[in-house]
């Protein structure tokens, strides 16, 4: 896939992530294109590993450092918080030259802006690490995984891990 092509995609997703109340900070696009990939059957277009926060793509973040600098997309800053991620001019006419390509992910984009909402980052972690778990690991049980998720996060509660599996599988 063309880089440009993949700007728009991205730029896509980044939109309609803040038009359902995403903040929409780097975080929240991590995870957002991981759950793309892997939940709602988008293009496999990023590496991820396991990361501090979850599933992270180092290729992804490259990506999105290009779209600053070409302009399809600016950080707005907030006191107190991190920066998030705001579709320029310049993205939205990017947009406009990939009608086709967007028109065929809308539903993927759509589905993944609407399981994002508003969450916060920790929720984003406990899902999304519930999701690449259950990837690596399709034969192991619910509590299984919710197991090995407090393993890999100790700083996340049982509970809130067995929600995060049981929310994932009931997407898959």
């Amino acid at each position: 896939m063309s880089s440009l092509k993949q700007a728009a995609i991205l730029a896509q997703l980044i939109d309609q992530l803040r038009c359902r109340g995403s903040w929409a900070g780097e975080t929240h696009i991590q995870k957002a294109c991981f759950l793309m990939q892997n939940l709602f059957g988008g293009e496999n277009e990023y590496e991820f590993v396991l990361y501090h926060y979850g599933p992270f793509s180092f290729d992804l973040r490259d990506k999105l450092e290009n779209m600053l600098a070409e302009g399809f997309v600016t950080l707005d800053h907030e006191f107190g918080y991190g920066p998030k991620f705001r579709v320029t001019d310049c993205g939205k006419e990017l947009m406009e030259k990939f009608p086709n390509a967007l028109s065929n992910r809308s539903d993927k984009i759509k589905k993944t802006a609407e399981f994002i909402r508003n969450r916060n980052a920790g929720e984003l972690e406990r899902t999304s690490t519930a999701l690449y778990l259950l990837l690596e690991n399709p034969k192991t049980s619910e509590d299984g995984i919710a197991d090995k998720l407090v393993q890999v996060k100790p700083h996340v509660l049982r509970d809130a891990a067995l929600d995060a599996v049981k929310e994932v599988k009931g997407y898959m």
